[in-house]
């Protein structure tokens, strides 16, 4: 049986994924240097190594993260500076090293100016390729410092793009989750709201009729408690549609929305555990629903008890109801 893949773990993986790149090649550069050249330009490729990578490196992490980089254009001037500078002391292998200069340009600068680095980069090339090289292959270097390029900078956009991504789901979940709360608050304050103005209103001038006309009052009471129950299976089934919830879940909103609304409710479960999901589950929270919405518009129940049994391999919802009918 296979793991489940982590999407979290994955991302890092992306995240680091240009870093390892940017030292893989440049330890490729020292390790080049050091089967082709002495040990002095060894231990300057090493130092110089040490100085421009941790900057180099910055800047393509928070790339990666798609995050602006802070004094970006002085990293990128000291990463070019140390690059630059290596070029006498190394000799022809550091030539390699251009590809930091590209690449940290890339991540740094708009897409104009990086193109006219790299492209400034490339020309550059040419001349130093003929100066420190026995040998000079200009138009081989220049495709090779391209190639090497692209293979720093994919990861990097790639990760990128990944967090752009997640960030862009990340504000709409949100935006939906704003647009969802204000219409759940628009639908409430149409009902609960209008209902709630309405027993304002209603209130006092019940409160008089019980001294003058009691039977009146107990009507207008009644039709008062009516229009509540009516009002909270509304607002009952409007929640429901924006957050389905358990079948364990719809049974206790049900006896706390029952009891709330003065009907004694209680619950009796045989036949073992209830599913908490299912197409079972669905169709007796669906029985459930149109049993509560019946009680809720009866005016004369008191009391009733809901039963979950078991007939015939399958969940029944029985609804005993005492002083009225659901």
């Amino acid at each position: 049986m296979h793991a489940k893949a982590d999407p979290d773990r994955a991302m890092r993986i992306v995240e680091v994924a240009p870093l390892l790149v940017a030292v893989g090649q440049a330890v490729g550069v020292v390790a080049v240097t050091g089967a082709y050249s002495g040990a002095p330009a060894t231990v300057a490729a090493v130092a110089l190594s040490a100085l421009y990578l941790p900057p180099h490196c910055y800047l393509l992490w928070c790339a990666a993260h798609a995050r602006r980089p802070r004094h970006r254009l002085r990293t990128l001037a000291a990463v070019s500076v140390v690059i630059a500078a290596g070029l006498p002391l190394v000799g022809e292998t550091w030539i390699w090293a251009l590809v930091n200069v590209i690449a940290a340009a890339a991540v740094v600068l708009s897409p104009r100016w990086a193109a006219a680095v790299c492209c400034a980069v490339a020309i550059a090339s040419v001349p130093v390729e003929y100066a420190l090289t026995s040998d000079p292959s200009p138009a081989w270097t220049v495709v090779v410092l391209l190639e090497r390029t692209a293979v720093a900078l994919v990861p990097t956009w790639f990760a990128s793009a990944l967090h752009r991504l997640r960030a862009a789901r990340e504000a709409l979940a949100a935006d939906a989750v704003r647009r969802e709360r204000a219409l759940i608050d628009a639908e409430l304050a149409r009902t609960v709201g209008a209902w709630l103005r309405r027993a304002t209103e209603d209130g006092p001038r019940i409160a008089r009729l019980v001294h003058v006309d009691p039977e009146s009052a107990a009507a207008e009471l009644d039709r008062l408690t009516g229009g509540a129950r009516r009002t909270i299976a509304e607002s009952r089934r409007l929640v429901r549609g924006f957050r389905p919830v358990s079948l364990v879940g719809e049974l206790d909103a049900a006896l706390a929305l029952l009891s709330a609304v003065g009907v004694h409710a209680s619950l009796e479960v045989a036949g073992g555990e209830l599913p908490d999901r299912g197409r079972e589950a669905r169709r007796l929270a669906r029985d459930l629903h149109r049993a509560v919405d019946r009680l809720l518009q009866s005016e004369d129940a008191v009391s009733c008890r809901l039963t979950v049994a078991r007939t015939d391999e399958r969940l029944q919802l029985e609804v005993t109801v005492e002083g009225g009918r659901p």
